[in-house]
């Protein structure tokens, strides 16, 4: 409970959580845990009572205690297999969430979440000439785009049942919507699929022209949507690449952009595209820009990537992964201790069998082999139920794109058990097999 305690903060900041505990006038919970120790005190001590109670004394003189349980998968073999088990499919499952958070990190979002800064604002009195904010910021080196959104990819999306040329009578389809400034694409870098891009040099694309993304294209059933209506008012000059307006864990759905009709912008969010390597000096500009014409109004230029990994899913994942990281960790210490209990039992009972093999000429490398197989076999069992579960849990991991699960993370978890018991076993069972044979056969 002490540990517990003093290990809280750690686990916390492991997990991103914020648990509370406390022993002061909490006699409830130190009452569980008194029955709890007392419990496993009982439990523990029973078997070796019976076991020892059991033990004709005969059989104890001659030292054939152990004599009719050779090759028996008994409580020790049994409890060794379960530890090996849980390690195997808890390696497995952090390797998976390794991989899910490597994934969502290296995935094709559709566009390029690199060297953003993004700034909320909320204006009730002020109106912004875009076009004219703008120019001025582009004539820092430091800015190379500025746009301007009601929404930001992983940020949500407002939006309505629509209809669209060619669906079937009354049929709607749940679209999400977002009015943004004509540089949108261009400052987030997506790429248009087919079409065009909005254009300064069509004026009618603030009266009707729009954007749709490549879900869109595909639900409305269209091979060519270019100069087709939505909701009978927008018509499509362009296919953007799908991007996510929700979390990674969500479906992509439909999706449209607008041109605002006008130039003048207030609530909602500013985008700027800084040059590589100029963070602070861009910063600096937007700050300086953003406040001259908001001054009463809050704002924080941030980096979008900070936004994303603030995302709650991935967050999620990563509590998730160091979660699984810390138990793994601390079943493996359980299993090595599990292992090496076993491989002195196995030894010890074995000294006198070793120092005959030594006596006939039988190599180093046999007797170590000979040893070791029963280990082997131990994990082959694990294996046949680890793998399995692994597999099962993974399927019913929640969200709609994940990571393809592959076998080499069940052989890493494998081999990696398999290296933990060599090196655990390796000392003691090294230290019999360099014994002289003849206090081998003194032995007991």
């Amino acid at each position: 409970m002490v540990f517990a305690n003093l290990l809280l903060p750690l686990f916390n900041r492991i997990v991103d959580k914020n648990i509370d505990y406390s022993m002061i006038n909490n006699w409830h919970f130190i009452g569980y845990m008194i029955v709890v120790a007392i419990t496993i005190g009982l439990i523990s001590g029973i078997y070796p009572a019976f076991v020892l109670s059991s033990f004709k004394p005969v059989n104890l003189l001659k030292g054939d205690v152990y004599k009719n349980h050779k090759g028996k998968l008994g409580p020790k073999k049994i409890l060794v297999t379960f530890q090996y088990m849980i390690s195997i499919f808890l390696i497995i499952e952090t390797l998976i969430v390794y991989k899910q958070i490597q994934y969502m990190m290296s995935k094709d979002l559709g566009f390029n979440k690199e060297n953003l800064l993004i700034a909320s604002i909320k204006s009730t009195n002020k109106k912004l000439d875009m076009e004219e904010f703008r120019d001025k910021l582009l004539q820092n080196p430091e800015i190379l785009d500025v746009t301007y959104s009601q929404s930001l990819p992983f940020h949500g999306s407002s939006g309505w049942p629509m209809t669209w040329e060619g669906n079937q009578s009354n049929e709607k389809m749940d679209v999400r919507y977002n009015e943004v400034s004509i540089d949108f694409v261009r400052t987030l870098q997506m790429k248009i699929v087919k079409g065009r891009n909005f254009s300064r040099d069509f004026p009618s694309d603030r009266k009707e022209s729009c954007l749709i993304n490549e879900t869109a294209c595909r639900r409305f059933g269209w091979t060519d949507p270019v100069g087709k209506m939505v909701d009978g008012k927008y018509r499509v000059v362009g296919v953007v690449k799908d991007f996510h307006p929700y979390s990674m864990q969500e479906l992509i759905p439909p999706y449209l952009i607008r041109l605002k009709t006008n130039d003048t912008c207030d609530n909602g969010i500013y985008t700027f595209r800084f040059t590589p390597g100029h963070i602070t000096q861009a910063r600096k500009i937007l700050t300086d820009e953003l406040e001259a014409r908001f001054p009463n109004d809050p704002f924080e230029p941030r980096l979008f990537t900070d936004d994303f990994r603030r995302d709650g899913n991935f967050r999620t994942w990563i509590a998730i992964s160091n979660t699984f990281l810390f138990f793994t960790v601390l079943i493996i210490l359980l299993a090595i201790i599990g292992i090496y209990g076993l491989v002195s039992f196995t030894t010890s009972r074995r000294t006198k069998e070793i120092g005959i093999r030594k006596v006939h000429g039988s190599p180093l490398f046999i007797i170590y082999l000979k040893i070791i197989k029963d280990f082997v076999i131990l994990l082959a069992i694990a294996i046949l139920v680890a793998w399995p579960g692994a597999y099962i849990l993974y399927q019913y991991i929640p969200g709609s794109y994940k990571y393809g699960l592959k076998l080499s993370e069940f052989v890493i978890a494998t081999l990696l058990i398999l290296i933990i018991t060599l090196l655990t076993t390796s000392y003691q069972i090294i230290k019999v097999m360099l014994t002289n044979p003849v206090e081998a056969l003194r032995y007991e």
